[in-house]
């Protein structure tokens, strides 16, 4: 024994800080080494943040910080020999930090997500039964090579979650050096790192032998198999707890995973673009599924959580992963169906997932999440809840079979590039509590040919049956589409309004609008007549009419404001620019009748006369 730190209540002793711990007086079951004996057993006070340290003061009688000084010397010397032993059980889903040698540099955390900045180190089954854990001083070298133990120092502190009520329940805690211990028990695990080329199956063993040692194989690491492409079939044993980021990502061929229950966290990633993967079973030993860890896997059609799972569950046999305590759908699939309890679907939930046709979205749903159907590309019907209050960024983006979407009264906001690239979508109906819609929201949508924005809406408006969508405050006309016709009152026209509607042949911009945003009217490859009935030139983005044919194209703009184009940047691009009364008939442009019309030019406006009414060049009436 190095040194013996155990506490006696006067120079080495554990202390919480004010208001935080409180002792758990119900802790129940043995201690860790299987004895009827105490432990550390607290609870997360009203504060909602706790920690507590162990100090080694200068009135031990033993100088125990002397003893700690030459200890961590010894670990920076010989960092490969020494552990740091813990044992830690809980039946809650709380983390905790801990830190060693009051050195904020060496925080680690047990549990399934980061807090007080600390690295996940591992997590553990929440079964009330404990856990052990060997945690290798090597990663801790550099930060103790930084310090030095002084009277005071905190050898040991934990800070737990700030979740009231949540425990810490430790025991066993103490270094040790494996050169001082018998080898048969020193603790030896091993994390597969890598496969070799092209491997078809594998079954992963439980244990390992090189050099003479037996290792217990214990984790999966980052990217161990990535892009093994012959890779068929994986059995992961009951040893493993943990599957690192990116593990088997790109694994095309993969069409069977089994995953033992000893698992408690897949990483970011994990599977990730497995197209041959057609089913999953998530064992009830899994708290910690990482972000986007099945992207992409576009043939799942099967998905269970195992009962007893407190983490996660597929209730109502949904085919998808739920986060139990927060009701959120993460990991969908094509036979998903969304209980009514899911309160929301999380970010790239279903990214991905070319095979779905339909979905609908029960009224528990409030929010769906960014890119959570995005590249669902035969999602042709889309059924959204009157709960849902926001459509996350990207959420629908590229569902190139979608046709048709009616936003409901209940939903607030619509996020950037929300149905971008929903090439086939022809009609579009927003609620009337719609207060914002983000840039890009319908972009690339090449198909639309219906904007309705339902009366009532405080803050958008399809005023005179417009085909657009109108900011109400500001008059900037924001969503266009083929068949727009803008309204008079319209006094700009947002970025991106118009692009890339590759059927747009002819565009009259009113005498009201003074500024035209950046790509508007891009990549419009057969928008050739255009008609601008500003007798100012209206201020102009970058990009306005990029990709357009403009050397075939012809603007029509007021006779006294001609030269004034052509000498407009990007305005003079155009090949031909003539006088308004030259422009082609608008009657014919706005469909109305041509019997009975006449045409004049006033003030360099364009204006049609029938049966007694007057219009303007886009066929609105004037009062």
């Amino acid at each position: 024994m190095v040194a013996d730190f155990r506490p006696d209540d006067a120079g080495r002793f554990l202390y919480v800080w004010d208001g935080t711990y409180i002792i758990n007086e119900n802790y129940i079951g043995s201690n860790f080494h299987g004895n009827d004996e105490s432990y550390l057993a607290l609870l997360v006070g009203s504060l909602g943040w706790a920690g507590c340290g162990y100090c080694l003061t200068a009135t031990d009688a033993n100088n125990s910080w002397e003893d700690a000084e030459a200890l961590r010397a010894d670990i920076v010397a010989n960092p490969d020999d020494y552990y740091l032993h813990m044992a830690i059980k809980s039946d809650d889903n709380a983390s905790h930090c801990f830190y060693i040698f009051g050195s904020e540099e060496t925080k680690f955390v047990i549990g399934s997500k980061s807090v007080y900045d600390g690295p996940i180190y591992e997590n553990f089954i929440r079964n009330g039964n404990w856990t052990e854990f060997d945690i290798p001083m090597s990663r801790f070298a550099t930060a103790l090579s930084t310090i030095t133990c002084a009277p005071g120092v905190n050898i040991f502190a934990a800070l737990s979650e700030n979740i009231a009520g949540a425990q810490l329940n430790l025991d066993a805690v103490y270094f040790y050096k494996k050169t001082d211990i018998d080898n048969d028990t020193t603790p030896n695990y091993a994390t597969l790192t890598g496969a070799v080329d092209n491997l078809t199956s594998i079954t992963i063993p439980e244990t390992i032998t090189y050099e003479g040692t037996t290792y217990s194989v214990t984790g999966i690491g980052n990217s161990a198999f990535y892009q093994c492409i012959s890779l068929t079939s994986v059995t992961i044993p009951n040893s493993v707890t943990s599957i690192g980021e990116d593990a088997f990502a790109w694994c095309d061929a993969l069409a069977s995973v089994t995953i033992g229950n000893g698992v408690t966290s897949i990483g970011n990633y994990a599977f990730r673009s497995c197209s041959s993967l057609t089913s999953i079973t998530i064992p009830n030993s899994v708290t910690s599924i990482g972000e986007d860890a099945f992207l992409y896997c576009d043939s799942f059609s099967s998905i269970v959580v195992e009962n007893g799972n407190t983490t996660y569950d597929s209730r109502e046999s949904c085919n998808a992963i739920i986060e139990t305590v927060t009701n959120t759908l993460i990991v969908g699939c094509q036979n998903t169906i969304i209980p009514n309890s899911v309160t929301s679907i999380g970010d790239y939930a279903f990214s991905g997932c070319s095979s779905l046709t339909s979905i609908t979205i029960p009224n528990s749903v409030t929010s769906i999440g960014n890119n959570a159907f995005s590249f669902c590309e035969s999602l042709a019907s889309v059924t959204i809840g009157n709960g849902v209050t926001s459509i996350g960024a990207a959420a629908f983006s590229y569902c190139s079979s979608l046709t048709s979407i009616a936003i409901p009264n209940s939903v607030t906001s619509i996020g950037s590039e929300a149905f971008c690239g929903c090439s086939s979508l022809t009609s579009v109906t927003i609620g009337n509590s719609v207060t914002s819609i983000g840039e890009g929201a319908f972009v690339e949508c090449y198909s639309l040919s219906s904007i309705v924005v339902e009366s009532g809406n405080a803050t958008y408006d399809s005023r005179g049956n417009c085909n657009a969508i109108i900011e109400t405050a500001t008059n900037t006309l924001i969503v266009g589409c083929q068949n727009t016709i803008i309204p008079n009152s319209v006094t700009s026209i947002g970025d991106y309004t118009f692009y890339a509607y590759s059927s747009l042949t002819s565009i009259t911009i009113p005498n009201s609008v003074t500024s035209i945003g950046e790509w508007a009217f891009s990549y419009c490859e057969s928008l050739t007549t255009v008609i601008c009935e500003a007798s100012n030139v209206p201020v102009l983005g970058e990009y306005v009419f990029d990709g357009m044919p403009l050397a075939e194209a012809t603007l029509y703009v007021p006779a006294e404001s001609i030269d004034d184009y052509k000498a407009a940047d990007q305005w003079k691009e155009f090949g031909t620019i003539l006088p308004l009364d030259k422009a082609p008939s608008a009657v014919e442009n706005t469909r109305l009748p041509i019997t009975n019309s006449t045409k004049l030019l006033r003030n360099g406006q364009l204006l049609i006369l029938r049966e007694g009414k007057t219009y303007n060049a886009m066929g609105t009436e004037i009062k």
